[in-house]
């Protein structure tokens, strides 16, 4: 489970104690620091990453995020994300507007993070989702709508 690292004041403020009951009683390893700019490599491979709510929140080209979700797949392993569909474009029309974070200097990537404090950054419409999920390598192999959100199930894509 990686989360926003406690020393974030925002996100201390949104922990509940509910939250680590539950992260205790199922003996889930919680893992500290921002899946955009972090190297997660260390901490294993995955069957299953779910990503409830996560995606309208990233600042930097989710591309970047994607492929190392991937990365951190078993072969055969699935990605379950779940987004709200565009309703507005808060910061930027399209996620190709949004850095990379190796693009900027670490000081200019602390200062994105202030942007909206967590809150949403880009909602994605339905094809923008697929796109980004596609240039990532994944592919999608099953979406459900449930209004307003989009809830997407990829796979690696096949590289042929």
């Amino acid at each position: 489970w990686v989360v926003i690292p406690h020393t974030e004041s925002r996100w201390s403020e949104l922990k509940r104690d509910s939250s680590k009951q539950i992260m205790e009683k199922y003996n889930i390893n919680i893992v500290e620091g921002y899946i955009e700019t972090d190297n997660f490599s260390h901490i294993g491979k995955y069957d299953v990453i779910v990503l409830a709510q996560v995606m309208e929140h990233l600042i930097f080209n989710p591309v970047n995020t994607f492929k190392k979700l991937a990365d951190l797949m078993e072969d055969g392993g699935r990605i379950f994300v779940s987004v709200p569909e565009e309703v507005f474009r808060y910061n930027v029309q399209n996620y190709h507007e949004m850095p990379w974070p190796d693009e900027l200097l670490p000081e200019e990537r602390e200062r994105r993070k202030l942007i909206n404090a967590f809150g949403h950054f880009h909602e994605y419409s339905y094809a923008e989702a697929l796109e980004v999920f596609q240039e990532s390598g994944l592919e999608c192999i099953f979406h459900k709508w449930t209004h307003p959100i989009h809830h997407f199930m990829l796979r690696k894509a096949d590289p042929s």
